[in-house]
């Protein structure tokens, strides 16, 4: 598992279940998610069996000092055209900077450990500081599916963004000396 400094993403475990449902359902979290109903234990515990098994999808912690902060997840893993999707959240809403490190440790797992090609992710349309975030660290947009999720009876698009593996050498390095001054 990726390590910097002292932060480090580990693999989810049994657990962590109860930490991670009160992370996912903070406000600030679902307001951004698709899901973003509040998840019962019940609910959790039955995607945390049913993800768990299943080899295109990987769960981890960020941890910081020994300290666990946020939650990385990868999907839709697929060896064959070396691609997935990634998500995540932070658990501490009030410490600056989390975002960043998380980032960074998920596109070194993606491209230094699972030798990934491509790495996707879907933001809400309305989320652009998160658009923006992840244009910082070089992901590219590469369209939007319009009106494609409703919530709160509301249609709002979902913008596709993509980062390649022939960015992550500059990148890792221009982000190291970023990522290591916060």
């Amino acid at each position: 598992m990726p390590e910097f400094n002292s932060d480090k993403l580990r693999p989810m475990k049994v657990n962590d279940l109860s930490m991670v449902l009160e992370w996912r359902n903070h406000e600030a979290v679902r307001k951004n998610m698709y899901t973003d109903h509040v998840i019962s234990e019940e609910e959790h515990f039955s995607w945390f069996q049913r993800t768990s098994s299943d080899n295109s999808i990987k769960h981890f912690i960020f941890e910081s000092h020994g300290k666990p902060l946020g939650f990385v997840s990868f999907s839709q893993i697929d060896e064959a055209n070396k691609r997935a999707h990634w998500a995540f959240y932070s658990g501490d809403l009030s410490t600056k900077g989390l975002g960043s490190r998380m980032e960074f440790l998920a596109l070194t797992y993606a491209f230094d450990e699972l030798g990934l090609n491509k790495l996707c992710c879907e933001v809400l349309g309305f989320n652009q500081s998160v658009v923006k975030f992840h244009q910082k660290f070089g992901f590219e947009i590469e369209g939007c599916l319009k009106q494609h999720h409703i919530k709160d009876g509301e249609a709002h698009d979902v913008i596709l963004l993509a980062f390649y593996k022939d960015k992550w050498p500059d990148v890792k390095k221009a982000q190291l000396e970023k990522v290591k001054n916060v």
